[in-house]
């Protein structure tokens, strides 16, 4: 699970499922489950841990926590300084409008807990992209055919919530099998496939970089 440590951090890499905090049924945030892990000795770090930011709970990748307060405080003025380089790599089966660009506007929640993008830019979301298609032959598509599935590559510049979902959403290529955003929409892909991938989103951050805190 630990994919990176040094004197003052940890980098694991988050499974999909796990919130940051305890949800509504009680299953552990992301935090609890790490101190459990401790407990039964399946975690290599015994020391303490500061959490200094976040991801979804459906997304999977590199979470960050300080082992120090110190640390934590100066990884957090990182972040909130825009002082971290983040990328994201999503699965949809949407066609996009074109291979790469920037997507940006400010963001207004909706109803059911989700976002929208707004054409207003007060204090955008700013999602810079880039994708390419690839054919999924496993599943087969009922007629014979091999989906046709499209990877991003996404670095957002700012922090919002559900940004890199509603970035997708507005580029007609919905993140597969995100409920709140795709809903039933496949565009061509096998329903098999859909429900197979339904317990959990394709998305990851699959890499962040943030220079090393002295505390």
């Amino acid at each position: 699970m630990i994919v990176f440590e040094n004197d003052g951090l940890i980098a694991v890499n988050k499974p999909p499922g796990i919130g940051f905090h305890v949800d509504e049924q009680g299953n552990a945030g992301i935090l609890q489950y790490i101190r459990s892990l401790q407990a039964e000795e399946r975690f290599d770090y015994r020391g303490s841990l500061h959490p200094v930011h976040r991801i979804d709970k459906v997304t999977s990748g590199c979470l960050l926590f300080a082992k120090t307060r110190g640390a934590a405080s100066e990884l957090m003025t990182k972040f909130r300084e825009r002082n971290v380089d983040k990328y994201y790599v999503a699965v949809s089966a949407g066609k996009p409008s074109k291979k790469q660009g920037t997507v940006k506007g400010d963001m207004a929640r909706t109803r059911r807990s989700a976002w929208k993008l707004l054409r207003t830019q007060d204090n955008p979301a700013v999602t810079s992209f880039i994708q390419t298609a690839f054919e999924l032959t496993d599943p087969p598509s009922e007629d014979g055919k091999p989906p046709m599935l499209r990877l991003f590559l996404l670095k957002p510049s700012t922090g919002k919530t559900h940004q890199i979902r509603v970035a997708m959403k507005c580029l007609s290529s919905p993140i597969l099998g995100d409920a709140i955003y795709a809903g039933n929409a496949a565009k061509g892909v096998d329903v098999r496939l859909q429900r197979r991938k339904s317990k959990s989103y394709l998305c990851c951050r699959g890499r962040i970089s943030i220079p090393t805190p002295q505390g």
